[in-house]
């Protein structure tokens, strides 16, 4: 993902066809680089947010154990909570993000598949493969658009709702799982590997349906705020 140096411009065609890390949702598939930032100060504001926000993952190399875990989840949902708190309600609605989202669209469709998640893993923690559902099999921008189109009909305060929840409801189950059970590699592959396409840890489907996720859209909403402040 480029680092305050270009602006994404995301190719729509019924929803924006992204949602965060894995081989069912490749970001840098459906993105293309479409201006240069107007200003050095746009580039290097940017630039600073995003390392700041640590983009492309926190633990760089760095062995993973359930503290940082759980630091990563809270810290990142504490960073998007506190970039909510700045976008007027009333704006939330409008579809000012690139590819025609809005802020709302944005809140469902990270929650939707942090939920997701959250009922995965408690299924593989408990021995119980997930079975596909017709919805899964669907590619990326048919998903997408169907999660965007059901977020669409429903009120903002629902969608603000089950965010919170949904994150509380992953978290504390991060919390009561033993260290070993998430960190250990190819120890769920069977659960795992019909979803991702390859042998991961536990934590990090965690890290890509939850605090990776994040990160990728709250970049791109700073991305329209730094645009926003430009334009003013």
């Amino acid at each position: 993902m480029p680092h305050g140096i270009a602006i994404l411009s995301i190719r729509r065609a019924f929803a924006p066809p992204f949602r965060g890390g894995d081989a069912r949702r490749n970001l840098g598939r459906l993105c293309e680089i479409s201006q240069p930032a107007k200003t050095a100060g746009f580039e290097m504001t940017i630039g600073a947010t995003m390392r700041a926000l640590n983009v492309g993952g926190v633990e760089m190399g760095n062995p993973m154990n359930k503290i940082a875990l759980l630091e990563s989840m809270r810290t990142t949902r504490l960073q998007w909570d506190r970039l909510m708190q700045q976008i007027d309600e009333s704006r939330m609605t409008q579809p000012i993000l690139h590819g025609g989202w809005s802020i709302k669209d944005t809140i469902g469709h990270v929650a939707y598949y942090e939920r997701w998640v959250q009922g995965w893993l408690e299924a593989a923690v408990r021995g119980q493969v997930t079975l596909a559902t017709h919805r899964d099999s669907l590619d990326v921008d048919a998903r997408n658009a169907i999660i965007w189109g059901e977020n669409w009909v429903r009120p903002l305060s629902e969608i603000l709702g089950e965010s919170k929840s949904v994150f509380d409801r992953l978290y504390q189950l991060v919390q009561v799982l033993p260290e070993g059970d998430l960190i250990a590699p190819y120890a769920y592959d069977r659960y795992v590997i019909p979803f991702w396409g390859r042998s991961m840890a536990l934590w990090e489907c965690i890290a890509d349906d939850s605090y990776d996720h994040y990160r990728e859209h709250t970049a791109n909403i700073y991305r329209w705020l730094e645009s926003e402040t430009a334009v003013g």
